[in-house]
């Protein structure tokens, strides 16, 4: 489970806020109950291939349930997909001197014509991954024949628990896009261990670039986001190697949850094999906002905001029986945030959701006290009333300006800004 997931349903626990609306109350309730029924799991059986004969060979059509989703200030989950991932090939090998598992992904378009994109990049993955798994072993037969050769015994050799990996992951999932990571590894050596990263504009039947997302200008943003990111990490006893040439049209990326570029960079490329893999998140510099603008979207028609901040994405409830509003990523003050807004009947904005941190990590004092210092700056004076902290240690601070109410909600790995009108309670 990610990290965003679990996120969602400590979120989920929180008591929903009394302003909100009877008909978004409704709706969460709706939704809840949905979730707790729904689970998809086709399985089947098919026919073994040559490649594989030797193997207990297991066919699974899973629908993949790691979609993107994304919390409104109504806590509403939004899941929304134009394709999935079915795990279609699945086997086990495991003998005296190894063990081999193997998960190979489809991607299924569902709404869309790909013009044979899909069925190339299945092919195609198809082919890495048996390749790999062929390789793979033949490296393990060959380390062991070395192994007795230079004087290891069998016993020794046993001890080593030889075992390879092939499978699949799906790193993010949105109406516009679909990003997989097909990855291959070995126990005993990070020498040959692989990722091939596959990204799919859902809208447009194509895969994705750092120039489509980040624009011509792609090589310098990434190149000084890169840089910057590892003068930070250097600071705290991380290390690189100088000749950092930058990156290139082949640099493998994959798209995060709010649908930013995340760079990938294997053991040994850039730094030393001790550092591991090395992943930078570019944000897209234009993609910039504050407090103002985001409070400015309540009241507006939704079709109005839709081109916003790059570029909103419909959320809809996972019937696709309710609208919600539209999710964005943007930077707030300059922090990456992900952005999302809920609509009334009339299709007009009543709140907004500004997500800072969503689970991947703990929040810092430090910036819930930047948070809190830009707030009552924007409002001109400090929360109302006494800051509410609960058992579990989960803060709540309140302003009000201009008839709009603001909270700060702070948890242990989750800091978000809620924006809508005041009412009740809050006037």
């Amino acid at each position: 489970m990610n990290s965003m997931e679990e996120a969602k349903k400590r979120y989920d626990a929180v008591p929903i806020p009394s302003e909100l609306s009877r008909r978004v109350q409704r709706e969460i309730e709706r939704a809840q109950a949905r979730r707790r029924r729904k689970r998809l799991l086709y399985r089947g059986l098919r026919g073994g291939t040559a490649a594989a004969a030797a193997a207990v060979l297991v066919f699974t059509a899973a629908l993949n349930t790691n979609t993107a989703f994304a919390e409104s200030a109504g806590n509403l989950p939004v899941i929304g997909a134009v394709a999935r991932v079915l795990t279609f090939r699945s086997y086990e090998e495991e003998t005296e001197d190894l063990k081999i598992s193997v998960e190979i992904p489809s991607v299924d378009m569902i709404s869309e014509d790909f013009d044979g994109l899909e069925q190339s990049v299945n092919e195609e993955i198809l082919r890495l991954c048996e390749e790999y798994a062929a390789q793979a072993e033949k490296r393990a037969k060959e380390y062991r024949e070395a192994f007795l050769a230079t004087g290891g015994t069998e016993e020794e050799w046993e001890a080593h628990n030889i075992q390879i990996r092939v499978w699949y992951e799906v790193k993010s999932q949105t109406e516009s896009h679909l990003s997989l990571a097909v990855m291959g590894t070995e126990n005993w050596t990070s020498a040959y261990q692989e990722t091939r990263y596959y990204n799919f504009d859902l809208k447009n039947g194509r895969l994705l670039t750092l120039k489509d997302i980040l624009g011509d200008d792609y090589k310098r943003i990434a190149d000084e986001e890169i840089r910057a990111q590892m003068a930070e990490r250097e600071k705290e006893g991380a290390v690189y190697f100088e000749d950092f040439s930058g990156i290139d049209e082949n640099t493998s990326f994959y798209l995060d949850e709010a649908g930013r570029p995340v760079v990938v960079f294997g053991a040994y490329a850039i730094a030393p094999g001790s550092e591991g893999t090395q992943e930078f998140v570019i944000a897209a510099a234009q993609e910039e906002t504050d407090l103002g603008a985001l409070v400015s979207l309540l009241g507006m028609k939704d079709e109005d905001t839709a081109g916003l901040f790059g570029g909103g994405e419909e959320n809809w409830t996972e019937d696709k029986s309710f609208y919600i509003g539209r999710r964005f990523a943007a930077d707030v003050y300059g922090t990456p945030c992900r952005i999302f807004t809920t609509c009334g009947e009339d299709k007009t904005v009543e709140s907004v959701s500004v997500w800072i941190v969503g689970g991947e990590r703990e929040v810092t004092e430090t910036e819930a006290d930047e948070w809190e210092a830009r707030i009552t700056d924007f409002v001109g004076a400090g929360p109302a009333g006494d800051e509410e902290i609960s058992e579990g240690g989960n803060k709540n601070l309140r302003w009000t300006k201009d008839g709009t109410a603001i909270t700060l909600h702070q948890m242990k790995d989750i800091l978000t800004v809620s924006l809508q009108p005041a009412v009740g309670e809050l006037k």
